[in-house]
Order: C-alpha cells, then sequence, then structure tokens
C-alpha cells in the first residue's frame, strides 16, 4: 500500500487497456538467501490488512485515524470468528502506527522516535505500546504482521539522534550530499560503507523482535534501496526472531532474484486501493494484474511469494464497499488463488455480505492457492484469457477469465495443458461435478467475469475439505476480559470435525457430508450433496431439520429457507444439474446458543439421504 496518499508520479503507472502480452523475464542466478530466512513462506500468508480501509475519506468514519488499538483487536475477533477456520490467521498493521495526527499520508509531520531515532508508537492511538495489540493478536491465534518505510527518516537526521551501541550518530549515516530516497523521495539515503548505518537497521528489527512481530512489509522500496533491503534482511537475521520481510510497494522485476534472496515476498504491481473517497477500489486497478503476474510466476517457490496487494472481495453492498461487481469479486479472487499469491482481506470485516463470505471460505479455492504453485496464462493476445496449473496429483486447475467489457465465449483446450481425450471436469466455485468433455471445454463468461474448473482423474473430491479450526476461544466481550491463550501451536490447529450424532438413513439415490465448524454462539457449515443413483438430477431441494434453535445468517451456493426449524436448501441457477455419479457443495452461516449437533437425517428432492460420517 502507498504510505503517503497524494499522488506523485514517482512510478510510471501502466495501463492494461489493450492487454498485450509482456515476456516474461527468465530468472537470472540467484544469491543464496541466509539460512533464516528459508521455509518462513511456504504456503502464501492469509489474513487482513489495515491499509484499504485507511485509505478511505475521514469522511466515511475510517481513514488515517481509524487505525487504533479497539480497532485493531476488533478486526482480529472478526478474522478468528468469521474467517478464521479457513485458515485466515494474520492481522497486519499497516501505516500510521507511529505517527500523530499531524500526519494525514500526504506529509512526514507528525512521526515520533525514541531517543535512538527508531520508531515509537503513537500513544493516543496505542495508549499501551503497540505490545498490546501484538499480545491480543496472538492470543487469538493469529500472527501480527507490521509496517515500516525503508531509507533514513529525515526527523532523525535533523535531530541527529545516536544510535543504539556505537559512537555515531544520525547524521554520521546519511549519504552526503545529501540525497532523497525511497517511493516518496521523503526519507534521505543511508551509507552502508559506515557500519553505524547497519546497527542502526539492526537497533529498529531487533525492537520489533522484541515486541514479539511476526511479519514485517518494508514499503517504498525501489531499485535505488536495494542496500536498504539488503541491511533489513542481515538486520532481522541477527534480531533473535526470525521473522518474514514482504516488500513494497511496485518492485522491479529484473532485480527479482535480489529480492527474493533478501525477502520472502514483494508487491508486483501498484497499490490495488483507488483512493477515491468511499471505495475501497476499482476493477481498473485490479485489473493491472493480469498483466504483470506472469513476469514474476518463475520465482515462486517455499521462498517466495508474489503479493498482489489486498484482496477487497468482501463486501459489495454496505459501505465502505469493494467497488467492483460479483463477478469482478470473483475474478479478483481467483486470480489470487491461481498465482499462489497472499490472500489478504482490506475490507471491514463487521461488514462481509454473504457473497463474500462465500468467495473468503470456498474451501477448494482456498486448498488451490495454498498449494503453492502460481498458473501461467496460455495466451494473452485478448481479453479471453486462459490460465493454467499442474497439480501434485496430476489434475489441471483451468481459469477461463473474460476480461473484456461484454460477455464472450471461453474455450480451454486440453492440449494447451498436455491432456487429451475425455476428462472429468469440476466447477470449482460451485463444487459441483460437471461430467466428462472430449477435448475442450467452453463456457459463456460474463463480463469481467471467470469459470474456475479442475480438469482430470482425481477433479472430483471424495469429500470437502476440511478447513483447520481454531483451538483457542474468546468468550468475553472484547476489551473486557483477558483474553485466552491458545492450547496449540497458533496457525496449526487440528481439531476434528463433528460426526453426525445417530445411524445414517439408507439410500440408493443420494449420500450428504455435513462438516461443522462451529465457535462461541456462530458456525459454518460446508454441505456436499452426492448423486448415488444413475440418473441426473435435474433441480435439488435438500431438507432436514435442525436439532436445536440454530439461525441462519446467510448461506451461498444454495438458497435456504426458512432460517430455523425444518429448512430446505435449494440449488442456484448454475448448479441446478448433478450427474450420475456428481456431487455438489454449498454452505452456510449462522448463530446458535447451546448445542449445535450434526442433523439427524436429510432428504433430497423427497428421497432420503444416507450421511457421510
Amino acid at each position: 500500500m502507498i504510505r503517503r496518499l497524494c499522488s506523485i508520479g514517482l512510478v510510471a503507472l501502466v495501463a492494461l487497456a489493450s492487454l498485450a502480452p509482456v515476456a516474461p523475464l527468465a530468472p537470472p542466478a540467484q544469491a543464496a538467501p541466509l539460512s533464516y530466512h528459508t521455509g518462513l513462506n511456504a504456503k502464501p500468508m492469509m489474513g487482513w490488512s489495515s491499509w484499504s480501509l485507511q485509505s478511505l475519506s475521514t469522511s466515511t468514519g475510517y481513514g488515517i485515524p481509524w487505525l487504533n488499538i479497539t480497532n485493531i483487536k476488533r478486526m482480529s475477533d472478526l478474522l478468528k470468528q468469521k474467517l478464521g477456520a479457513y485458515g485466515y490467521n494474520q492481522i497486519s498493521i499497516d501505516s500510521g502506527w507511529w505517527q500523530t495526527s499531524a500526519w494525514q499520508g500526504g506529509a512526514i509531520a507528525g512521526d515520533l522516535y525514541d531517543s535512538y531515532g527508531r520508531p515509537r508508537p503513537e500513544p493516543n492511538k496505542f495508549p499501551n505500546g503497540v505490545t498490546e495489540a501484538i499480545n491480543y493478536i496472538h492470543a487469538n491465534g493469529q500472527k501480527a504482521g507490521f509496517y515500516y518505510v525503508v531509507g533514513l527518516p529525515k526527523a532523525v537526521y535533523n535531530a541527529n539522534y545516536p544510535i543504539m551501541g556505537t559512537n555515531c550518530h544520525a547524521r554520521d549515516i546519511a549519504v552526503q550530499p545529501l540525497r532523497n530516497t525511497n517511493g516518496w523521495q521523503d526519507h534521505w539515503a543511508i551509507n552502508y560503507a559506515n557500519p553505524c548505518a547497519q546497527a542502526y537497521i539492526n537497533s529498529i528489527a531487533s525492537l520489533f523482535a522484541s515486541w514479539q512481530i511476526d511479519y514485517l512489509k518494508l514499503d517504498g522500496v525501489t531499485n535505488d534501496n536495494i542496500g536498504d533491503v539488503q541491511a533489513w534482511h542481515t538486520a532481522i537475521g541477527q534480531s533473535g526472531r526470525s521473522y518474514p520481510m514482504g516488500l513494497s510497494w511496485w518492485l522491479d522485476v529484473r532485480n527479482a532474484a535480489t529480492w527474493k534472496a533478501n525477502a520472502s515476498q514483494a508487491r508486483i504491481d501498484n497499490d490495488v486501493e483507488c483512493y477515491c473517497g468511499t471505495n475501497l477500489t476499482v476493477w481498473s486497478k485490479a485489473l493491472d494484474r493480469w498483466q504483470h503476474a506472469p513476469q514474476w510466476a518463475s520465482y515462486v517457490d517455499a521462498t517466495w511469494k508474489n503479493d498482489l496487494d489486498s484482496m477487497n472481495v468482501g463486501n459489495g453492498t454496505t459501505a465502505p464497499v469493494d467497488g467492483i461487481t460479483q463477478d469482478e469479486r470473483r475474478s479478483v479472487m481467483t486470480l489470487w488463488a491461481i498465482s499462489a499469491a497472499p490472500m489478504y482481506v482490506g475490507d471491514d470485516l463487521s461488514k462481509l455480505d454473504s457473497f463474500g463470505l462465500s468467495l473468503l471460505t470456498n474451501t477448494e479455492v482456498i486448498a488451490q492457492n495454498q498449494a503453492g504453485k502460481p498458473a501461467r496464462p496460455v495466451s494473452q493476445a485478448s481479453s479471453q484469457q486462459v490460465w493454467w496449473v499442474q497439480n501434485a496429483d496430476g489434475t489441471r486447475t483451468v481459469a477461463l477469465f473474460n476480461l473484456g467489457s461484454a460477455a464472450a465465449n471461453v474455450t480451454a483446450n486440453f492440449a494447451d495443458f498436455g491432456l487429451s481425450g475425455s476428462q472429468l471436469v469440476r466447477d470449482m466455485w460451485s463444487k459441483t461435478d460437471l461430467g466428462t468433455a472430449n477435448g475442450s471445454w467452453s463456457a459463456q463468461v460474463p463480463s469481467h467475469g471467470v469459470r474456475l474448473i479442475k480438469l482430470g482423474a482425481a477433479a472430483s473430491p471424495t469429500a470437502t475439505p476440511v478447513p483447520p479450526t481454531a483451538t483457542a476461544t474468546r468468550t468475553a466481550v472484547p476489551g473486557t476480559a483477558t483474553p485466552m491463550v491458545p492450547t496449540a501451536t497458533p496457525g496449526a490447529p487440528t481439531a476434528t470435525p463433528a460426526a453426525p450424532t445417530s445411524t445414517p438413513v439408507a439410500s440408493a439415490g443420494c449420500q450428504v457430508s455435513y462438516v461443522l465448524n462451529q465457535w462461541g454462539t456462530g458456525f459454518t457449515a460446508e454441505v456436499t450433496v452426492k448423486n448415488t443413483s444413475a440418473n441426473a438430477i435435474n433441480g435439488w431441494a435438500l431438507a432436514w431439520t435442525f436439532g436445536g434453535n440454530q439461525q441462519v445468517t446467510n448461506a451461498w451456493n444454495a438458497t435456504i429457507s426458512p432460517a430455523s426449524g425444518s429448512v430446505v436448501a435449494s440449488n442456484m441457477s448454475y448448479n441446478a444439474s448433478i450427474p450420475a455419479g456428481g456431487s455438489v457443495s454449498f454452505g452456510f452461516q449462522g448463530s446458535y446458543s447451546g448445542t449445535n449437533t450434526v442433523p439427524a437425517s436429510f432428504s433430497l428432492n423427497g428421497t432420503a439421504c444416507s450421511v457421510s460420517p
């Protein structure tokens, strides 16, 4: 995210109007990273970041002043409650935590530093320091991301603070004559020929380590800051706490080998935020990623991920909205997922709508992202693009994008993916088996929309993947009691989903899997209906009765009515057909009190179904 809200024109913005292909650059020989760096970024991170809400106008109730301890705690609780079971486990505090109210994104006035020239938390925003926020995040079983800017702050130079552990002062480590650096040209360049320069960076990295941060976003990085990036990498290595570092903002792919040797991820494009007052983004801002992601794809591995910026797809109904349509929201999350990019949400988590929640909690799409292998386009010669990646089980995940302004037919030719003959096809967004296709598969795709399919013998999973379930719980109203400390390592819970409480009803026609994840008084359920008959089902309605006072609050890939008691889930227009031997999946979120067990029985179109354990 851009720390300054003003438009300063330091990086040329590339329009994607023509969608002309850009040839990927072959990765040059890469320097070996330091030992602590390896393995910290094996899977793309998932979580929430504060900057998108900070980018809004203050008239919306957000903006720069929104960042404070109360709101960070609230987002931490909401992330755990709504998305934690699906692997979203990082809260990232972005720019503004060490700036007073005098800082509004367009000036450096208001930066606060300690007696050694290191950033100091703003006391009105964080009266007990940022460690209160970090401890709270950790108690929720989450990781704490943090933000800082590259270069020597001019306020530190002007005050000429001493550098911890040395006889040097700030003015001793500045390049002379003084030279502006970073993406906003608002810091002085640092002279790393002076050993005191490394000592200064070491002192900040060690301060962050003492706060127990889990990730550092170093912003404002340009080609002029290679020395700074190397110094920060060294500094984290000596800090006593290994935490991955991501680089921002729009980095030069020609130096990708250097960035990769010293960091764990980097922004490959300009900010996704539109800085337009009330919306988080606009389609044109997201669209750039389709052009630039292929240039970076060859660098992705267990030590490196390409950062596409915040994935603002959770809210299209209540201000502040994402600013893009439902089709565009699905396309954005698809690109992030198949690019093996970090998936961090920028929305107000208290305002996620049912469609946004259905996107963010789709276990098949999440699993594709976490596999860590980036897709590439077959061609970028037109607005209709087919991207694909081969999975570990030999299947192919294929995205059919229509980036044009009108609906269009998009065709995936199996030969482009090394496949031939007849292949099973599964729709990953609707979790529906579509039968088989021979040689190719086509779909009418809406403007700015996508179809995401999996091809191959194992395209249809035998059961819906079970997302992890957090082991820590918070029973008190946020801010009124000490949070419970997790009983397992944060981010790696292994709770077993609830099992049916009664003997399954035998049926020759259908089988139901009901995977329950619950917290406090809330829960989600993933339901998979398999057609075990010899005939296709065209139009379906699944009925069951809740065993308690459960209330459905929203649903995805089905409509559910009424909200409690004896309910019926009915198909959407796009998943009405279940082929013989195929399946369809849907999910919903709800609330309850007392106990919340798996329903005892289900019926599909009036026929009793068996229940898989």
